[in-house]
């Protein structure tokens, strides 16, 4: 799919989970839709104009990162597709190296910007978290 700007709805369900030792909630985000989704309400709206946005590809990356994107012919992980994981990353592109060649887009990458190698990671969203 080419590089498109609109919007990604996350929807964030909860659970408790029990077993040894204390209870947790249990958060868990999943990709509810993608396209124009103005007429939506959410409890957080981020505006990522300019970024772009990727599968958080790599667990160690911090927010302000410079990071290499993955061979996404060869990626086994979660896509920006409806149903999947909603652990994102909002980057934005950095000047690459002249020897570097683009890589293809991600499916579902929502900018019209030319993929470079290097990208900043700008915001990392990865609400499946555990709470005590």
């Amino acid at each position: 799919m080419a590089p498109f700007a609109g919007d990604i709805g996350l929807n964030v369900s909860r659970s408790l989970a029990r077993g040894p030792g204390p209870r947790r909630l249990d958060l868990s985000a999943r990709i509810a839709d993608i396209g124009d989704l103005r007429v939506y309400g959410a409890l957080e709206d981020i505006d990522a104009t300019g970024l772009t946005v990727a599968p958080a590809f790599d667990d160690r990356a911090a927010e302000g990162d410079l990071v290499r994107l993955p061979d996404w012919s060869a990626w086994r992980g979660p896509t920006l597709t409806v149903g999947q994981p909603g652990a994102l990353f909002l980057l934005a592109p950095t000047s690459s190296p002249p020897s570097a060649s683009p890589s293809p887009a991600p499916a579902g990458s929502t900018t019209g910007a030319t993929l470079s190698e290097t990208w900043r990671l700008i915001r990392r969203l990865q609400p499946a978290t555990s709470r005590r």
